[in-house]
């Protein structure tokens, strides 16, 4: 039996004399939307999770330790993942953890008929094709044959084919521990708000007025702030402790920046396949040349110029060159149809609002005159829906949005590309190849094998232009230095804000 190194963390709850009570106000971003609805920014979302919901395991120093597991490691006997919960864990509505609940978290979203980026995540367990021959749309126990529960504490996990990081994406807040019975039917929308087995519980009625507010539900955590608040609209005369979005040059000075170690999402287009321009490889390849990036990363700080699929993580994918060729763009436009050439297009733009701000509204004015220079006309629209409806795939030949990052998984990141991804209209037409060259590499049975045909699929999609990445995006927090110490450890994965790890002045 082979076991994953691990820094085993006891939760221990610990009495200290009464302080006054810490009270810490983060600004989301201006939208004024729900934080924690399925079509918020992952950004966002994951904010809200990682509170509410904790994680099954983190990430420290690059090393994977438990948090609401006790245990998980890989058996190469039965060749099976063994995950362990802790004993006595209970959710914010006061009941008790367990194995099933670990056992709906992991499965839930393949019960339900609505689209999700994280099905993806999880599509290597075996047996999970039995939950549409039957025609599930209700969780049950023990259907998939790749996850058993061993006892009361205990499940395992068989993977179709072998996958050397797959605890890795169980560091994914999205995948934590969540009580079935606060779900509605489809198992993605809550009945009220998030309730979890996390260190904060959503204070009732959840979120309102563009204010969401939590309380410290574990009280081992003495520095972490008793209360939090998370805010997705400005408030005049609120002080923000920290926010994840540039404030008013008035107030700048009294913030320092945080910027993650590595980048946590990319800056990029998407073409659609419902669209002439869309489906022209001509058009896309004009596109991948034309833009400089370069330029691009010049318009703000925490960003770099993007020329491979997704940065590089563990997997170590090999660079791509710079395509930005002003001359061989020029050709391939004027190689374009004179109708299309003359129309303007209109292109959506994945926004948390129904305005375009900040740094977004600066990379796409920047793209729509780089564009322009060689006669192609644009206007923008914010689409706050996460798949993009037909009625507007139509319209517009490319998507362009920030993806978030997996750093130890990036082969289920180009699933979304796949004839089945769930975002219907923002994808290739059904490529043989592409659908080819993914199955070697999710079929890998070596670490080694893996990323030699990622890196094959990488090459692939570049020269398709089936996606452009343009900018590397680091994580940036703004905090005030005169309420916050400290908004994590050193070696702490702050990709995602975790407000457990915020130490506050004292």
């Amino acid at each position: 039996m082979k076991k994953i190194g691990f820094i085993l963390i006891s939760q221990c709850f610990i009495f200290s004399p009464i302080l006054a009570a810490t009270k810490l106000n983060v600004l989301l971003n201006d939208s004024g939307n729900n934080p924690y609805s399925d079509s918020a920014p992952s950004s966002v979302r994951s904010a809200i999770e990682s509170a509410v919901f904790g994680q099954l395991l983190s990430l420290q120093n690059n090393m994977i330790v438990p948090s609401l597991l006790e245990d998980a490691y890989y058996d190469s006997k039965s060749n099976e993942y063994v995950l362990t919960i802790k004993k006595n864990i209970y959710f914010q509505n006061k009941r008790q953890v367990t194995i099933e609940d670990l056992e709906f978290s992991l499965l839930r979203l393949f019960f339900t008929n609505e689209k999700s980026f994280g099905k993806a995540a999880l599509m290597n367990i075996e047996g999970l094709d039995e939950i549409q021959k039957q025609g599930f749309t209700k969780f049950k126990s023990g259907i998939v044959s790749g996850v058993r529960i061993k006892d009361d504490y205990t499940l395992t996990i068989k993977l179709m084919t072998p996958d050397p990081d797959f605890l890795y994406i169980l560091t994914d807040t999205a995948f934590s521990i969540a009580p079935m019975e606060e779900f509605q039917d489809n198992y993605m929308d809550w009945k009220s708000y998030p309730i979890g087995a996390g260190p904060y519980s959503i204070v009732s009625p959840g979120f309102k007025n563009g204010v969401v507010e939590l309380k410290k539900y574990d009280k081992s955590l003495i520095k972490a702030p008793d209360s939090v608040k998370f805010y997705t609209k400005k408030i005049k005369d609120i002080h923000y402790d920290l926010s994840f979005m540039k404030l008013e040059n008035t107030k700048q000075n009294r913030y320092q920046k945080y910027y993650s170690e590595l980048p946590d999402s990319v800056f990029g287009l998407t073409f659609t396949n419902v669209n002439p321009l869309g489906n022209s490889l001509e058009f896309r390849k004009f596109v991948q040349a034309a833009l400089d990036r370069e330029a691009l990363q010049k318009l703000a700080s925490g960003f770099s110029a993007a020329f491979e699929n997704y940065p590089n993580t563990n997997w170590g994918i090999k660079k791509l060159s710079n395509p930005y060729n002003p001359e061989l763009a020029q050709n391939l436009f004027q190689s374009l149809p004179k109708n299309l050439r003359d129309k303007e297009w209109n292109v959506s733009v994945y926004n948390s609002g129904s305005e375009i701000k900040g740094n977004k509204k600066l990379f796409i004015d920047e793209i729509k005159r780089q564009l322009g220079l060689y006669g192609f006309k644009m206007t923008y629209f914010p689409i706050t829906e996460k798949f993009l409806p037909k009625k507007y795939a139509e319209e517009t030949p490319f998507d362009i949005s920030f993806f978030q990052i997996d750093h130890f998984d990036t082969l289920f990141k180009f699933a979304r590309l796949l004839n089945n991804g769930p975002d219907q209209f923002v994808k290739p037409l059904y490529d043989e190849k592409l659908e080819a060259l993914y199955k070697n590499a999710f079929n890998a049975t070596t670490k080694e094998s893996k990323l030699k045909n990622i890196e094959t699929l990488s090459e692939y999609v570049h020269e398709k232009a089936y996606w452009i990445p343009l900018l590397d995006a680091k994580t940036v927090y703004y905090y005030d230095p005169n309420t916050i110490d400290k908004i994590g450890k050193k070696g702490d994965d702050l990709n995602v804000f975790s407000a457990s790890r915020v130490e506050m002045k004292e």
